[in-house]
């Protein structure tokens, strides 16, 4: 995490940095990202950043879009936590980032809410406002490259994530343009089109996210239910989910000296986990959920079978299904 301080205004614009976690002994980097303007004269502070989520399996790796539904938690945040957020998100071949969700941070005036940071200079698009305590909202950004802190982001009206504990569904998807559309419960809600979509390099991922002046946590996330993580097949377009889950935990790697990540995951059913405070803690790579694997099988009439050492009672059908 870096904080850039604006000579005009006079006001600092912090963006949240990367993280880098092992799945299945290879690094992928995971984004935590969300602008939050602060007033203030220092020229310069640290943000940490305590992320708790998970990954889909390997063959979400290649998608062309990601969605995931999130259920709104409303809270206040107060000092040393300046924001929580909680997304979807995929990392592109093409050395991108891209992610989608909403937020919820301490009160800001002004707050530029759509834009674009380069080199720590926010480049406002529209008229700043005033954000609430609280007040939970959808955003979005996009890297064009994971190395360097330069990005642009939208954030919704007051309120645009929903009441408390309303589902909603947060989608990013291909347009026309062959740029990136951002829709929510199926509206499109924003759109990107100064980059190319691309495939992911990846697993598609969804995290629970903490931002804060401390290096150690709040001990207050959540807890969020996400759940139904899918990815879209680069080749067929259709929607898929994933067939398994493996745990996400750990600090960014700009400021990674953020302690112990006090947060877990608690797996609710099939593709559906609740992430944040109060949960079991999981190590980086830990498979959360094994999904349900099918075996099919073609045997001849009054054959038995053994799977796994056990024999299967004698089957009426040439075709039997082992889950």
């Amino acid at each position: 995490m870096t904080l850039g301080v604006s000579k005009a205004t006079a006001t600092s614009y912090f963006v949240w940095g990367v993280s880098a976690f092992r799945l299945l002994g290879v690094y992928i980097l995971a984004i935590a990202l969300f602008v939050i303007v602060i007033p203030t004269a220092s020229a310069q502070s640290f943000v940490y950043n305590l992320q708790i989520g998970a990954f889909g399996d390997s063959a979400s790796t290649g998608n062309v879009g990601v969605q995931v539904e999130i259920k709104t938690h409303i809270s206040d945040v107060y000092a040393p936590d300046l924001g929580d957020a909680f997304w979807v998100g995929n990392n592109l071949i093409n050395g991108a980032f891209i992610q989608f969700g909403y937020q919820i941070s301490s009160s800001y005036s002004p707050a530029c809410i759509s834009g674009e940071v380069t080199k720590g200079q926010v480049k406002c698009q529209n008229s700043p406002e005033h954000i609430e305590n609280g007040d939970a909202r959808w955003f979005w950004e996009y890297w064009p490259n994971l190395n360097v802190i330069d990005f642009y982001y939208g954030v919704g009206d007051a309120h645009s994530a929903g009441s408390e504990g309303s589902w909603h569904l947060y989608t990013i998807e291909p347009n026309a343009a062959e740029g990136w559309n951002f829709v929510l419960d199926g509206r499109t809600v924003a759109n990107f089109n100064n980059f190319q979509y691309a495939a992911s390099k990846d697993p598609a991922y969804m995290v629970a996210e903490e931002a804060n002046l401390s290096p150690e946590s709040t001990g207050k996330l959540g807890p969020v239910e996400f759940r139904n993580l899918q990815y879209l097949g680069q080749t067929d377009r259709e929607w898929h989910q994933v067939r398994s889950l493996i745990a996400l935990s750990g600090c960014g790697a700009i400021s990674p000296n953020c302690g112990t990540v006090p947060y877990g995951i608690s797996v609710k059913g099939p593709n559906d986990i609740l992430a944040g405070t109060g949960l079991q803690t999981r190590q980086e790579g830990e498979l959360i959920w094994p999904g349900l694997n099918t075996l099919t099988l073609s045997v001849p009439y009054s054959a038995r079978i053994m799977v796994n050492g056990s024999c299967c009672s004698r089957l009426a059908n040439s075709m039997s299904h082992v889950t």
